[in-house]
């Protein structure tokens, strides 16, 4: 939990790491020190100008493997006002993120402050394979979605570090080296030096809705809007490209996520996950269970 009230000074712009409270619930599942580092957060807060929480709610998870979709709704009152969120976070896949929280105000009070949050974050080690000698990585990332904030404003934020040589820990990915980026578009972050060995990929992707006191933007006494940061498709590791010490494009190389042991991306892009045996077993099974039914069905007597 140390680690989490610390990045609030790194993230404070967006304040994704709220402090700890009761009527938030936090799952912690393992140190961001671990080799697979996986962090979803989807909640909301009314705060005052003091910077004190006042109500809040939703969930806080850091795991060792990949965490589910979370999806939380909520209304949080205060001195006669009304927050009702929603916030969902979900990884589809390595590098891939889906993040989006609205929040609707009813009777805004202008000493209070409004968030709502949907973010997901991931450490994991992945290992490059070339017969050549990569000497750059770009990792290219398209963030595409919507928002509108009436009052206050509305944040879309992407980190992305991949590093031979970092702390070990999830939160470098919001260090000064890594990839920081607002708002839809296109993001390229560049790795120069040995892919000999594997790499830390650090990666994260919020949405988020902020509006009043204490850090943002002010709602004016009395109003009713609803404000929406809507990413759920998406924050996307679209590609990746490797060249030579000489700028030359290396086209036969493969990347392997290490917590899977499955490439996950080539030259060719994105390479879609390979069912495991027994779900391969499944699927065969399913597939003789329907021809048999059709086999059954063609031979059915008529009357």
């Amino acid at each position: 939990m140390r680690k989490l009230q610390a990045a609030t000074s790194i993230l404070a712009y967006l304040a994704v790491v709220p402090a700890a409270r009761a009527d938030v619930l936090f799952i912690g599942g393992t140190s961001d020190l671990a080799a697979q580092y996986y962090l979803s957060q989807t909640y909301g807060e009314i705060k005052d100008n003091n910077f004190n929480n006042l109500q809040s709610s939703g969930l806080i998870q850091n795991s060792g493997t990949r965490i589910g979709a979370s999806t939380q709704a909520f209304t949080l009152s205060q001195s006669g006002s009304t927050m009702t969120a929603n916030t969902f976070a979900a990884s589809d896949a390595f590098g891939q993120v889906k993040a989006s929280a609205s929040a609707q105000i009813t009777n805004s009070s202008s000493n209070l402050g409004y968030t709502s949050i949907g973010s997901y974050g991931e450490r994991t080690q992945a290992q490059f394979n070339s017969a050549q000698t990569p000497g750059r990585v770009d990792f290219t990332f398209t963030v595409s979605g919507s928002s509108s904030a009436p009052f206050g404003t509305t944040v879309t934020r992407l980190d992305f570090l991949a590093d031979a040589s970092s702390s070990g820990s999830f939160f470098d990915v919001f260090g000064g080296s890594a990839l920081h980026a607002t708002g839809p578009g296109t993001y390229t972050f560049t790795y120069l030096g040995s892919t000999a060995t594997p790499l830390d990929i650090m990666f994260y992707a919020a949405a988020g809705v902020l509006i009043g006191s204490p850090d943002y933007p002010d709602a004016p006494n009395g109003q009713n809007f609803t404000s929406f940061a809507n990413f759920s498709n998406t924050f996307d590791l679209t590609s990746i490209q490797l060249y030579t010490s000489s700028n030359a494009l290396i086209t036969d190389w493969t990347l392997t996520d290490l917590a899977t042991n499955q490439t996950v991306f080539n030259q060719n892009g994105r390479v879609e996950a390979v069912p495991e045996p027994g779900s391969l077993a499944l699927l065969a099974i399913g597939g003789l269970g329907l021809g048999l039914g059709a086999l059954g069905r063609r031979r059915r007597p008529t009357r």
